[in-house]
């Protein structure tokens, strides 16, 4: 679970969850063609370390882009779905990190004339680096009071860079009806190629096991101005398992504009411990026309409250779509009804004399 990265607020980043989501957007944005996330989570901050006068705090940026190409007439009523998405994540005192270029492409079939529901398969490429810092400090560095840099680390390292390409495969369900409900679902499994992945001089291959994800989210009408949001995502990787659990209100202020505040709690396990409480979640999300803003804090209450002193992570996401308005090329947002042309020739009533 450690290889790789992962957001409290995950909607806001659904390239990130499955490549499944790939160019799907809500048609609420009518003829916006493009998508644009980008999010920033830091962590740890509050925890103290050994090697440097400041705590080195965790930190992941992400950014994607994508695109609906429903207007191609080969597809008739089906979605193509293409977008390119980056991340780049630092952790602890050797300055861990990983840094990821991703390509995705999805396929939405339609399954009714509406448009209101898909059935959506994806898949991804990416090419990811891996480095840390070799001044850092190891256990046999430890003199018995503190890490001494002086003494040899007794590590093997070849390099203290690799490169690896691997790859993921998406499959969702997306379900929007007028007015009413809004359910958007995906699975997810990255490195079917179980990439291998090695510091240290070795004979053993280090691989990275299969990743997989599942993800909901409900966008539930209670009546014109109030809605219920709850969403879940569940990750597994090898023995370890998280699992978060988000439950939100949301609160229109006019056809175009909303808040949307909620609680969460994220859940852990591996091979050491049973399934544990690990943060609790609060959010907050704005949305002004077709910009999408939203906070969370994470509370540690895990058994490193000791270090933590309850502070977990902060993170910050955006979200903006965007496209020729005038002409829009994506037939699963809506346009407004264009009134019937009135021909002042054709119409002209006949004058009697």
């Amino acid at each position: 679970m450690s290889q790789d990265i992962h957001f409290s607020q995950f909607n806001q980043m659904p390239m990130n969850v499955s490549p499944a989501k790939t160019g799907l957007f809500d048609s609420e944005y009518l003829s916006s063609t493009y998508r644009f996330n980008a999010g920033y989570r830091q962590q740890w901050r509050s925890v103290a370390s050994e090697n440097f006068a400041s705590p080195k705090p965790y930190a992941t940026f992400f950014a994607s882009i994508d695109k609906n190409l429903g207007g191609l007439n080969i597809l008739g009523r089906d979605l193509l779905g293409l977008g390119f998405s980056f991340y780049k994540d630092h952790a602890g005192d050797i300055n861990l990190a990983q840094s990821q270029a991703n390509i995705a492409l999805a396929y939405h079939k339609a399954l009714n004339n509406t448009q209101t529901q898909f059935l959506t398969l994806g898949f991804n490429a990416n090419f990811n680096q891996k480095t840390f810092n070799k001044l850092g400090t190891f256990d046999k560095q430890w003199n018995g009071n503190n890490y001494d840099k002086n003494l040899a680390s007794g590590e093997g390292f070849n390099d203290y860079q690799i490169n690896y390409l691997d790859f993921g495969l998406g499959l969702g369900y997306w379900l929007n009806i007028p007015n009413g409900t809004k359910l958007y679902s995906a699975a997810n499994v990255q490195h079917l190629n179980k990439p291998s992945q090695n510091f240290v001089q070795s004979n053993n291959n280090t691989k990275l096991a299969y990743l997989w994800t599942g993800n909901l989210e409900i966008v539930q009408s209670i009546n014109e101005k109030y809605f219920y949001v709850p969403s879940f995502i569940f990750i597994k990787q090898s023995s370890a398992k998280a699992f978060t659990l988000s439950q939100q209100i949301r609160i229109k202020s006019n056809m175009a504009n909303y808040h949307q505040f909620g609680v969460g709690a994220r859940f852990n396990s591996n091979y050491q411990y049973n399934t544990a409480t690990d943060a609790t979640i609060l959010y907050y999300k704005y949305s002004y026309e077709k910009i999408n803003l939203g906070l969370s804090y994470d509370f540690n209450i895990s058994n490193l409250t000791t270090a933590s002193q309850y502070l977990g992570a902060f993170e910050f996401s955006l979200q903006y779509y965007f496209g020729n308005d005038s002409n829009p090329k994506n037939k699963h947002h809506r346009s407004r009804l264009e009134c019937p042309k009135h021909d002042p020739v054709k119409n002209k009533a006949l004058k009697l004399f």
